[in-house]
């Protein structure tokens, strides 16, 4: 079992990376995806002809 203290010094650990993310990259942990979309994988199509 986790001691309370530890507990509570872990999750202070945590609100300040979370800070310093949010500082840095202007961002929170629940926009990320939305405020970096990801590219649309390349069709399967191209990899065959590009075999040929």
């Amino acid at each position: 079992m986790v001691p309370r203290s530890e507990f509570d010094s872990v999750a202070e650990q945590l609100r300040h990376v979370m800070a310093f993310m949010q500082r840095q990259f202007g961002m929170t942990m629940d926009g990320a995806g939305l405020s970096q979309p990801q590219p649309p994988p390349p069709p399967p199509h191209e990899h065959r002809s590009r075999r040929k």
